[in-house]
């Protein structure tokens, strides 16, 4: 159980959690596309569906023809090869592993007890992962205090998981009310080239997660499945994300649930996913 209560009849247990950010924001992830750009190496392909190969095709200059040599065409380089992996990566399974799917500055690990209010941080404009982990028996609030609060977290109990936000650039804190012991990781997922998915991709967990990254090209048709009694809440955002709606709510169901919708996503995305059960995600193209 977590933040954003969509649905009114979601328990008392969430009935305290704060509405969903303003009516503003950008269409999927807030970052334009651009359109045919030149090839440079680490770049990413901006289609799923074609294969950018280096460009080694120079005609070569006859002997008796003017022999000033062409310009050399760069070549890319070989990060720009999306992954084949048909399965999403869990933050919270690759968190602190191999995979080097946050920016430069990496991952900042808060540690506490009780109710705490953390120093200021620094986090750039786009989206930011947080991993949360409560071992006490009480409740347990969180919230992301920058130019607008964020409330992350309402629980009961023992819980962990990882929830999405989209940050514009600026200065942050964590307000924590807990009953026991708790451990925060932040991030900014940037993933390289190599690690993208593209569809047909699927995802598997329990409870509350972030899972990706995949780049789509806003057709593709996302089918979801959840065995819980409680909200099943689906979002997704781009890497640049920095607005409060600058994703898309792909599900908003009560209970269990077994259905699929459209997406209009573009880009590299990331998908926020709610539960309180087992659930699972297929995203297909068209």
């Amino acid at each position: 159980m977590r933040r954003r209560t969509y649905i009114a009849l979601s328990g008392a247990a969430l009935a305290s959690l704060a509405g969903c950010s303003d009516d503003e924001g950008e269409n999927g992830d807030g970052a334009e596309t651009p359109s045919d750009p030149e090839p440079t190496p680490g770049a990413e392909a901006t289609d799923d569906n074609e294969e950018t190969t280096p460009r080694n095709d120079v005609e070569e200059t006859a002997e008796d023809e003017d022999p000033t040599e062409p310009e050399e065409t760069p070549e890319q380089d070989d990060d720009t090869d999306r992954s084949d992996a048909g399965t999403l990566l869990s933050v919270t399974e690759t968190l602190g592993g191999d995979q080097p799917l946050f920016d430069a500055d990496g991952i900042e690990r808060l540690d506490g007890e009780g109710a705490v209010v953390t120093d200021e941080m620094t986090l750039g404009s786009g989206l930011t992962v947080v991993v949360f982990e409560h071992t006490g028996a009480g409740n347990v609030i969180i919230e992301l205090e920058g130019d607008r609060t964020e409330l992350l977290v309402n629980d009961i109990g023992a819980t962990s998981g990882a929830v999405a936000v989209p940050t514009p650039a600026g200065s942050y804190r964590f307000d924590v009310d807990a009953g026991g012991e708790w451990s925060l990781q932040v991030g900014q997922p940037r993933a390289p080239a190599e690690a993208v998915r593209t569809p047909p991709v699927s995802a598997t967990g329990t409870g509350s997660d972030v899972v990706g990254p995949v780049e789509l090209n806003g057709s593709e048709t996302v089918a979801g499945e959840h065995d819980g009694s409680m909200n099943f809440i689906v979002e997704g955002y781009g890497e640049a994300a920095s607005t409060s709606l600058a994703g898309e709510l792909l599900f908003n169901e009560l209970g269990t649930f077994d259905g699929e919708t459209k997406t209009d996503l573009a880009g590299v995305v990331w998908l926020d996913i709610e539960a309180d059960s087992d659930w699972s995600l297929d995203v297909t193209p068209e």
